[in-house]
């Protein structure tokens, strides 16, 4: 078997306990993340695209506090308006979810440092 690869499933763990379940769980936390990290990106990516279309060019700055006060305070044509709030919305529910999954994944491997292959 290659070296660094780990197979879709595991009989043996350092222990001798059948870790196929814990395997599994920590495959589906990491697809879960990455799933939601690409929601989150191309919620930021048409929020980009409202501040493009005003003219507010602002790259990564956009993220920071005073590029989202500005994003913020554009006037936009209502329905741009109700766009702009609801992905702001999104992206604001979907940071604290991936935060939190970073941070379970982030724990798993420290517990159990052969899962680090997993996340790389």
């Amino acid at each position: 078997m290659a070296e660094g690869f780990i197979p879709w499933f595991s009989w043996q763990w350092d222990d001798g306990q059948c870790a196929i379940s814990l395997l599994c769980c920590l495959r589906q936390l990491l697809w879960h993340r990455h799933r939601l990290v690409q929601m989150r990106t191309r919620v930021m990516n048409q929020l980009h695209v409202v501040a493009l279309n005003e003219g507010l060019r602002r790259k990564k700055a956009l993220w920071r506090p005073a590029g989202r006060s500005e994003l913020e305070s554009l006037i936009l044509a209502p329905w741009a308006s109700r766009r702009r709030q609801d992905l702001l919305d999104l992206l604001d529910h979907l940071t604290p979810k991936i935060q939190g999954l970073t941070r379970a994944l982030e724990e798993e491997v420290e517990k159990r440092p052969v899962t680090r292959r997993l996340t790389l």
